[in-house]
């Protein structure tokens, strides 16, 4: 019986060792790594390019910090060295976030959205807006309220689906002829606006029902 033993015991020590190696055994203890002369030679050309500049600083700069610091706070300085950087990042936060907000409150020169269908309002809404800097948006407002002032007096029609080629041809102004160029360089091609393009258009507008009814009549007296 104890021989049987000991033969069991030393058939399961001999099937173990066996089990151990390969191809047995799947448990690599050094898994493949495929990137890792790759990334072994990024990390070297790394340190080759910034390793002497972040080792200047570190030793010219950093440790002279440290020691300096070390000297005036003790074994304080690890906590006041993390509240000054805590100190640091919340200033650079407030100053981003206060940035942000100008921007926001930064008047807008895109197109602006508006459902006024009265000339006057938009012509109130035009010089808000010129007052605060928007003059391509200022631009665009006059000349809607320019365009519904005439629709109201009988000298267009339709005029939200016509182009301002169409206008002009049908109006004969030559002022109205400027005022829709401008226009179109604006709202169109994008060129920037200023302060003399928004009272352009506040002393042109006046004229253009005048030159458009001459412009009318002179047509209705060549024909008859």
């Amino acid at each position: 019986m104890a021989s049987d033993t000991g033969y069991a015991a030393s058939a399961r020590q001999q099937a173990h060792q066996i089990l151990s190696h390969a191809p047995y055994n799947t448990n690599q203890t050094n898994p493949p790594r495929p990137l890792a002369g790759l990334l072994h030679a990024i990390g070297r050309g790394l340190d080759i390019v910034f390793g002497p500049v972040f080792r200047w600083f570190e030793h010219h700069l950093f440790r002279a910090i440290g020691a300096g610091a070390t000297s005036i706070f003790g074994g304080w300085a690890p906590a006041v060295g993390i509240a000054a950087a805590v100190a640091v990042g919340v200033l650079l936060a407030l100053v981003l976030v206060h940035r942000r907000s100008r921007i926001a409150a930064r008047p807008s020169d895109q197109q602006p959205v508006t459902l006024l269908d009265n000339p006057d309002d938009l012509e109130a809404e035009a010089d808000d807006l010129a007052a605060k800097g928007a003059f391509a948006a200022a631009v665009r407002l006059r000349f809607e309220a320019g365009l519904l002032r005439l629709e109201r007096a009988g000298l267009i029609s339709n005029q939200r689906t016509s182009t301002d080629a169409e206008l002009a041809f049908h109006l004969g102004s030559p002022t109205f002829d400027g005022l829709a160029h401008r226009h179109e360089e604006v709202a169109y091609a994008g060129q920037p606006a200023d302060e003399g393009d928004v009272h352009q258009a506040r002393s042109d507008w006046p004229r253009v029902p005048d030159e458009a009814r001459q412009s009318r009549q002179t047509a209705e007296a060549s024909s008859g």
